[in-house]
């Protein structure tokens, strides 16, 4: 009878304990990523009068250097955006030297190539861990410049049976540097749903390389903010094919602060 309440005793403690023993890693990386973090506002020293002119003089260095800065970067922006709004149009685009007669004719683009496309699917499979698998869906629909990305990742994991899905939803400004390179800046947000759904906001920043129709380089980078912790996702992809349809393969890594979902996909991309 006493080995009877023994072993009552130890399933009920199982009971109890098996919540915590089965935890997995998609449960670890949402508890990771979504962690309640406390604002350090512990006031900054008192500074002498002479730091306090040094001070001044750097920040006055400082704002030279980032209006300078800034006014390059806004003339790239509408530069390389025009060059986008032009290659989507019916011709090619004249681009004249402003200190020669030279001309630099810029190809329009074609129907089903990967830069700046009116509309593209992506869909990929991962595989993360032994018992962790992923299936990622990217789609994007837009004209020149401007375009709209939506993109939703499922992790799904065996033991435990969870499942955790990432979906991120940008507003591109999308760039041509000539017919062959794309680099876009996108602004919007990241939610994480699992045990429980957490959300805040996300800044994208793709590169993308395509010198032949049958051969790319992709290079898809997102930083995210939910709950003051940084979810980094980096996506490094090749893709062989032709306009409209191409091969993709690479590796992805998601990271919060001391976790990370990674591993290699493969899959197709559609674009028109």
């Amino acid at each position: 009878m006493l080995k009877l309440k023994y072993i009552a005793a130890i399933l009920i403690g199982l009971m109890f304990l098996s919540p915590w023993a089965m935890a997995g890693k998609l449960d670890d990386f949402e508890k990771d990523a979504t962690k309640e973090r406390v604002e350090d506002k512990t006031p900054e020293p008192s500074h002498s009068h002479h730091h306090g002119t040094e001070s001044m003089v750097d920040r006055d260095v400082a704002n030279c250097l980032g209006g300078g800065i800034a006014s390059f970067l806004g003339l790239f922006l509408v530069e390389f955006g025009k060059v986008s709004y032009h290659r989507a149009g019916p011709d090619d685009y004249v681009v004249k030297s402003p200190s020669s007669e030279k001309e630099t004719v810029i190809e329009n683009r074609k129907s089903g190539q990967a830069l700046i496309p009116i509309a593209r699917l992506d869909i990929s499979y991962q595989d993360v861990e032994s018992d962790v698998s992923a299936m990622d869906y990217r789609g994007e629909v837009g004209y020149g410049p401007v375009a709209l990305q939506v993109r939703e990742t499922h992790y799904a994991e065996e033991r435990p049976d969870d499942d955790l899905d990432i979906l991120q939803i940008h507003m591109l400004y999308r760039m041509s540097l000539g017919e062959e390179i794309e680099i876009d800046l996108g602004f919007g947000g990241m939610s994480i749903e699992g045990e429980n759904d957490n959300s805040g906001l996300s800044i994208t920043v793709p590169v993308l390389i395509h010198s032949w129709d049958y051969f790319g380089v992709e290079f898809r980078s997102s930083w995210s903010s939910i709950n003051n912790n940084t979810i980094q996702d980096y996506d490094l992809s090749l893709l062989t094919g032709w306009r409209y349809l191409s091969l993709r393969a690479g590796y992805r890594r998601v990271m919060s602060d001391t976790e990370s979902l990674s591993g290699p996909f493969a899959g197709l991309s559609l674009r028109f």
